[in-house]
């Protein structure tokens, strides 16, 4: 061996020791320049809201039961555990969680985040290393992935990426299932990709696909006899896996076809048939692939080399036509984040490239940089754009000009890192843009568990946080309550129907999607909202403070409903769609709504009837004549536009306003019910609040616009109510088909109903217990219906009816009765035998291939 060689080796032996330590400090450098002090790697918005809410629950619901995988959440009023799964429900994080009950879940999901940021740069380093032969340019592809936009997500929408470690895992899989046989490592990768975010499997499917594509026919340094034991090896290894996530994807695949998925806007086919020449797919935007214009470069220089050439087409194809999206996105809509899966294989080819072009075995293609500034033209980053091309051909050329005068000597391979400066700089700026949550963040748990527990709150109730709703509409108040609301991507459409539609919540945000609650009477009767989290200055019409803390009170409420009771007074469903809002409100909140004919002891009333009796009055002689508001409103600068003849009020506002608007003739135990029609001809979002009660309609951009164009409030006070308090958002909206009622809180609720001795039981069982009927009546419980609950009274199964447009109930006799409610989501029984026979076969199958193995060694 001469000198030259030794030394080569000799350095090449150090950047294998060298490399894994310079990532992962580089990663942790990147994740401390955008981390500000006294903060948390995540995110204010959905990582708090929804991740760690919703991770929380799955530890809270195991420290009760015992149970890993139980049937039903006690948010959204109980719902299918299901509908949270995409959040982790099997997820190593959350699961290590249980065993750390101590722990608070932002210190374990965000330690887990950056932990696969730095195994992911380090997995790719090594992945890389096979099909190259100088370790640096691998850990020039280290460091690209680690600067990828797209890891903006990691404190954000945490399974956006949070796959990407076991990609790569899944990619040598396929190496060592090519070079050895084996399918072990295929599927545990495969396996850890649809527990942390199925949502990507198919796009990941695509890039495994591509790859074991490029290795079988194209690749030199693998090119593999394209025997059909491989691709009987590779969709058996595709199968297994998804047979063992079948426990998880089975059940949810079901649970998303129960319902309706807001997917928004339909995607119009002129968008899906197009060509995306921003390539904001492929560059800076953290919503693609979130790489440089090196990257670009590169892929356009592959698409010259044979080797390469089907590997770069697909990609750009792939990153170009908007259609590629839509497919993967399951056809929902034209959205890049499906892309990001693609990201080793756009690295791969840029370190070989780059390799490449250094061996002088590539030259630099000045067509391929001519197509790079194409998407200047279109693209919103083209500053960004400009700035990037300048420096890549800047260092190219320094690197050129070493190449040619032997400036260098031997850093001329070093100077390579220099590439890897403007990503790093993009991705540090893009990952600062974020708002982190403070290390003393204490929304999710203003009251201690031990305050909380003090309480001795009635289980047979539930409780609702009225602070910060965005933030806690996922959190569980504490063990053993349930609550109305929930935020996540799949919702019971039934659910969500009565909670908007019948109930007029108010939409306080930009979508359908997040059920916040806020102080509706008639809601939180019904749905037997007895405790609540409030600010001591709005506390809603009959709570009474029992706890105050930094101005943050726990209230309870005596006179809500049960989750389950016995009503003898009920309404056919029929005569209840007979009535308009808000009498129809009222009727739910005095009868149980049956969807058959009662039998025949009960006496179902009416909507005639009804409407003699009803407590509700139309009025606007005591609230201010509309030429009273426009007054007020001219007064603070506001443009008023009054049609009498069509009844509508065009606002100009040009900044968000606060009015105080009187009441000539204070109410005083009555709600005030206001209901009127917004619309925007500009397509701007438009948001009003009456009395801390927030509607919000969502501008016409919005991913999942909530087409909120009905606002209504309902607003009930302990004090008298003498003022309306209005607050306008800015912009340009037309407010029409005004309408406000009263309704007296005197007499209010279900005269008719019959206590039961029925208590929340922990597993399996959501009621357990006896009742006592004095006389036949309806069973009714807020569990909102769907498939999946089973009813057993005095040991025989019987068949749950809908009441109340959408609950589970069911008709009783007289007498005592021994009751048992559960619910088992549908798929899951034989999802957990498909998983539990996989699991054996791929244990079965890895044998094999091991005395396979020995008897041909033998």
């Amino acid at each position: 061996m001469n000198q030259n060689t030794y030394l080569h080796n000799k350095k090449e032996k150090t950047y294998h020791r060298l490399c894994p330590l310079l990532l992962t400090i580089f990663t942790l450098v990147c994740v401390l320049l955008i981390l500000p002090e006294n903060s948390i790697f995540g995110s204010e918005g959905d990582w708090f809201s929804q991740h760690v809410a919703v991770a929380e629950q799955f530890r809270t619901i195991f420290q009760e039961t015992g149970q890993i995988l139980p049937d039903a959440s006690p948010l959204g009023a109980g719902s299918n555990i299901y509908d949270f799964s995409y959040y982790g429900l099997l997820r190593p994080d959350v699961l290590i969680s249980f065993l750390l009950p101590e722990v608070p879940m932002t210190a374990i999901i965000s330690i887990y985040a950056v932990l696969e940021l730095i195994a992911g740069a380090n997995l790719c380093w090594y992945w890389l290393n096979k099909h190259l032969t100088r370790p640096l340019f691998g850990l020039v592809g280290g460091i690209l992935y680690a600067c990828a936009a797209c890891f903006y997500h990691a404190h954000h929408q945490i399974m956006f990426v949070n796959y990407m470690p076991f990609l790569i895992l899944a990619l040598l899989g396929i190496d060592r299932m090519l070079a050895n046989k084996k399918h072990g490592l295929l599927v545990f990768s495969l396996v850890m990709i649809y527990l942390h975010s199925y949502y990507f499997a198919p796009a990941v499917l695509a890039v495994l696909l591509l790859y074991l594509i490029h290795c079988l026919y194209f690749a030199p340094e693998k090119k593999q006899s394209a025997h059909l034991n491989h691709w009987l090896r590779f969709f058996f290894s595709i199968g297994i896996s998804i047979g063992m996530a079948a426990i998880l994807l089975l059940p949810t695949g079901l649970d998303l076809l129960s319902t309706k998925k807001d997917a928004g806007t339909p995607t119009a086919l002129q968008e899906i048939f197009s060509i995306d020449f921003s390539l904001k797919s492929l560059l800076y935007h953290p919503y693609g692939c979130g790489l440089t214009i090196l990257c670009l470069y590169t892929l356009l220089l592959s698409i010259k080399r044979k080797s390469t050439r089907f590997l770069s087409c697909a990609l750009l194809l792939c990153l170009t036509l908007n259609a590629c999206s839509w497919l993967l996105s399951g056809m929902l809509y034209v959205r890049h984040k499906v892309l990001i899966p693609l990201i080793p294989l756009l690295i791969l080819l840029c370190a070989a490239s780059l390799e490449q072009l250094f061996l002088g075995e590539e030259r630099h293609n000045w067509i391929c940089g001519l197509l790079c500034l194409v998407p200047i033209l279109c693209s919103r980053y083209s500053p960004a754009l400009l700035l990037d091309a300048a420096l890549t051909a800047g260092i190219f050329a320094l690197l050129h000009w070493g190449c040619k005068t032997n400036a260098f000597r031997n850093k001329r391979l070093p100077m390579h890192l220099l590439l890897c400066l403007f990503p790093a700089a993009v991705s540090i700026f893009i990952g600062s843009q974020d708002e982190f949550i403070s290390d003393t963040d204490t929304r999710q748990n203003v009251f201690s568990k031990e305050e909380l527990e003090a309480l001795n709150f009635d289980k047979r109730y539930r409780f609702d946080i009225l602070t910060e709703p965005y933030a806690n509409a996922n959190a569980l108040p504490t063990g053993g309550m349930g609550k109305t609301t929930m935020y996540s991507s799949v919702t019971d459409s039934g659910y969500a129907d009565f909670y908007y539609n019948t109930m007029r919540n108010p939409i306080r945000v930009r979508n359908r999607v997040a059920l916040m609650t806020d102080a509706n009477p008639a809601f939180s009767y019904l749905m037997g909202i007895r405790y609540i989290q409030a600010k001591s200055s709005r506390l809603p019409w009959s709570y009474e403070p029992i706890a105050e803390k930094d101005g943050i009170v726990i209230a309870e409420n005596q006179n809500v409903l049960p989750i389950a009771y016995v009503s003898s007074s009920s309404m056919e469903q029929s005569e209840y769609e007979k009535l308009e809002f808000p009498y129809s409100i009222e009727a739910m909140t005095r009868y149980t709504i049956t969807d058959s004919e009662s039998p025949s002891s009960v006496t179902g009333i009416s909507a005639e009837e009804f409407m003699k009796t009803s407590r509700i009055a139309s009025v606007s002689e005591n609230l201010p004549e509309i030429s009273q508001l426009i007054t007020l409103l001219e007064k603070r600068g506001i443009g008023c536009e009054w049609n009498p003849a069509e009844n509508t009020l065009k606002l100009s506002v040009k900044k968000k306003t606060t009015i105080d608007v009187p009441i000539e003739e204070p109410l005083d135990n009555q709600m005030l019910i206001c209901s009127l029609a917004v619309t925007s001809p500009s397509g701007r979002e438009v948001t009003i609040e009456l009395n801390g009660i927030r509607n919000k309609l969502s501008g016409k951009n919005a991913p999942y616009p909530n087409r909120n164009h009905t606002f209504t409030w309902m607003i009930a006070s302990q004090d008298k109510i003498s003022s309306l308090n209005l607050v306008l958002s800015s912009g340009t909206y037309t407010l029409s088909d005004f309408q406000f009622w009263t309704m007296e809180l005197s007499q209010w609720g279900n005269q008719n109903v019959q206590e039961s001795a029925f208590s929340p039981e922990p597993g399996t069982a959501l009621f357990c217990g006896s009742s006592v009927l004095k006389e036949d009546g309806w069973f009714v419980t807020s569990f909102p219906y769907r498939d999946g609950y089973q009813v057993q009274v005095d040991g025989k199964t019987i068949v749950p009816s809908q009441v109340n447009t959408g609950f589970v109930g069911f008709w009783l006799k007289a007498g005592d009765h021994e009751i048992v409610i559960t619910y088992r989501p549908p798929g899951k029984s034989i999802a957990l035998t498909i998983s539990l026979l996989s699991l054996l076969l791929f244990l079965a199958s890895g044998l094999a291939e091991h005395w396979k193995q020995r008897r041909d060694c033998s």
